[in-house]
């Protein structure tokens, strides 16, 4: 923390110019690769500063102290990695989920970080060069305080055509679906927004100003400002939860006034298929209390509306702070449906749909960025 302090007394990092990477990792391989890919790629290192919570066994590879086995890493790097990587270690013994780590993790912010930027990313991701300086120019041309940047990140396999300068931009730059599309899993617990395949060029907005609104956060990637998710953090309570948490967060920051905006540009790649074997992810891992998931799961739905309070006991929903980690008082939830043109209520009270997937909210995204 001294050494933190330092750097800004000197001058050599801006509070305002900083960037706090948040990491939730479970026994993740390419955690290690994906930090050093953090340092590697930015214009500007010593301003970015990332919190890890990880879940490890001793026999796992450590997203920290595997750097500097690597003698491929200069060592200006590592001393740079010691002054600005926090960790926290916790055996998967112990492990409640992907909320409970991110919440975590944004615990972990510095206070003389407060007042710049932070970025969720998951734990197996790469990075466009620059990507950092991009970030903060493209947040400031939006000219939106309240603005939230997410989008599907393309894969590993785009990493090099995306940082071969010597292509043009049309070779370079791939058009990524639009989060829009819901899907209903099978047991009708779950509403989640996807990725489809769409040429976003045909977008006006992203021709003349390099980014569109958008309706969804997405887990693999959301770059805001430090005070926007202290004021909507992830939900601690939420214990073993995984499924659902892109559309809630999503609804959570909807309500407390925030616009999330897609960008035209990928800045983040994300480990897909390739090696997915190799991947051990937080929603494969069992809960230790099924009835504790159970009022996580509960909690979900009683935010959405979804659960009519007369038909379960409260006892049976997770209620902690149900007010600081639920939805704000800026719009309702009957705007956020309005909104994407779909009302799960509708669904499972009045059975009014048989499909599994909606198409609904991606109409009201093309009406959004139609002007």
């Amino acid at each position: 923390m001294l050494k933190l302090i330092s750097l800004f007394l000197l001058g050599l990092v801006s509070s305002s110019e900083s960037l706090t990477i948040l990491i939730a990792s479970h026994r993740d391989i390419f955690c290690h690769s994906t930090v050093h890919n953090i340092y590697l790629r930015a214009k500007k290192p010593k301003r970015v500063f990332v919190n890890i919570v990880q879940e490890i066994y001793s026999e796992d590879f450590d997203c920290f102290s595997e750097i500097f086995n690597n003698p491929q890493i200069s060592q200006d790097l590592k001393n740079w990695l010691q002054t600005n990587v926090s960790v926290f270690n916790k055996p998967p013994s112990k492990d409640q989920g992907l909320h409970v780590s991110v919440y975590q993790a944004q615990q972990m912010i510095s206070p003389e970080n407060r007042d710049g930027f932070v970025m969720k990313i998951d734990s197996h991701s790469d990075f466009l060069i620059d990507y950092d300086q991009k970030l903060f120019d493209l947040f400031r041309k939006i000219g939106d305080e309240n603005a939230v940047l997410s989008s599907y990140p393309l894969g590993y396999e785009d990493v090099s055509d995306y940082n071969d300068q010597s292509k043009n931009e049309k070779s370079r730059f791939k058009s990524f679906g639009k989060v829009c599309r819901i899907k209903k899993n099978k047991s009708d617990l779950f509403f989640m927004p996807i990725s489809i395949v769409s040429n976003l060029d045909t977008y006006k907005c992203f021709q003349e100003k390099g980014f569109c609104r958008g309706l969804f956060v997405v887990g693999g990637f959301i770059f805001t400002k430090v005070n926007t998710m202290e004021k909507v953090p992830y939900d601690k309570y939420l214990s073993y939860f995984f499924n659902g948490e892109q559309i809630l967060y999503s609804l959570r920051l909807f309500t407390h006034g925030y616009n999330v905006y897609i960008p035209k540009e990928n800045f983040i790649f994300h480990l897909y298929a390739k090696n997915r074997k190799q991947r051990i992810r937080y929603h494969m891992n069992k809960p230790h209390d099924q009835s504790i998931y159970d009022k996580s799961l509960n909690r979900y739905k009683y935010i959405f509306g979804l659960i009519e309070k007369n038909n379960v006991s409260l006892n049976k929903i997770e209620m902690g702070e149900i007010e600081s980690f639920g939805l704000g008082n800026k719009k309702s939830l009957e705007d956020f449906y309005k909104t994407i043109g779909v009302d799960f209520r509708e669904y499972l009270f009045q059975n009014k749909r048989s499909e599994n997937e909606f198409d609904d909210p991606c109409r009201k995204l093309d009406i959004m960025n139609a002007n």
